[in-house]
């Protein structure tokens, strides 16, 4: 299963770079303090709303990149991510990117945005926690439910920190961790949720050579939205996308052995198995709708 696009990958790494080393830098652009952003919306719409921040990319492929860089502002930025009844915001933002596919009716698809966790580079680990959290509490109080992708293990709490800081899965939103659990985690740790038809990936990477607890550490937050078609599509090869769904259920059978491995070995090992999970509503036109 594919966890990140490597637009996400390319953008936090450029960033991170960046803003790890130098801050915020402010270059000629003037960027508003708020910025209002939904899934659906074409790059057009973005540029009539945006035209001063909003700079394009293309992508032979047939892809084409909205992107903005708040990290020059001159001001923090804060961006609202709407979707239907669960939108959030997210402050310090340092990057957007909104892709599109030219040969589609859908508009933007996914989004990725790179942020700060304060107006500074540095901050202390236990206030990082405490903000990633609170961020993670106001994405559930939004409507999003907890996903695990389908070829991990259903877990909960406790297990699922474990397992995440041993094969990288995604974290429980509902376990609050202590500072100690949140210095052991590896960087690009994430929580995963869903809504309606939405997926949303929240992670966060740190320089590792700032992991002294009594220093302060230095942050930078990715957050991921994508449509469920861009979700769901994004588990075939680029070439099988237009026809996914006629694959989805042999492909979800396979996932679905590999999950039932991984969590028999965890049975082994005295670990409960989350059998109430309730995963996304599988995408219109597979066998098992």
């Amino acid at each position: 299963m594919k966890k990140f696009i490597l637009a996400s990958a390319l953008i936090s790494c450029t960033a991170i770079a960046i803003y790890f080393a130098i801050g915020r830098q402010p270059d000629q652009s003037t960027y508003p303090d708020r910025v209002v952003l939904a899934l659906g919306e074409t790059g057009e719409q973005w540029q009539k709303k945006y035209s001063a921040i909003v700079h394009v990319a293309e992508q032979p492929a047939g892809l084409r990149f909205y992107k903005m860089q708040p990290l020059r502002s001159k001001v923090s930025v804060t961006v609202r991510l709407e979707h239907q009844g669960h939108s959030l915001e997210i402050a310090h933002v340092l990057s957007v990117t909104g892709t599109q596919d030219r040969g589609r009716k859908e508009g933007i698809d996914s989004i990725q945005l790179s942020a700060g966790l304060s107006s500074q580079p540095l901050i202390e680990h236990d206030a990082a926690r405490r903000y990633v959290w609170s961020l993670v509490k106001s994405i559930r109080a939004a409507g999003w439910q907890k996903y695990i992708e389908e070829t991990d293990p259903r877990l909960n709490g406790k297990a699922a920190y474990e397992y995440a800081v041993q094969k990288h899965g995604a974290l429980d939103p509902d376990y609050d961790l202590s500072l100690t659990e949140w210095m052991a985690m590896p960087a690009r740790t994430r929580w995963s949720f869903y809504a309606e038809d939405a997926f949303l990936s929240l992670e966060f990477d740190r320089n590792v050579q700032r992991m002294d607890p009594a220093k302060p550490g230095a942050y930078l937050l990715n957050v991921s939205i994508s449509s469920a078609e861009q979700q769901f599509s994004s588990n075939f090869e680029f070439e099988e996308r237009d026809h996914w769904r006629n694959l989805w259920d042999a492909a979800a059978r396979k996932w679905k052995q590999e999950r039932n491995i991984k969590e028999a070995k965890l049975r082994a090992q005295g670990v409960v198995i989350d059998e109430d999970y309730q995963g996304p509503p599988l995408p219109a036109g597979s066998a098992g709708k």
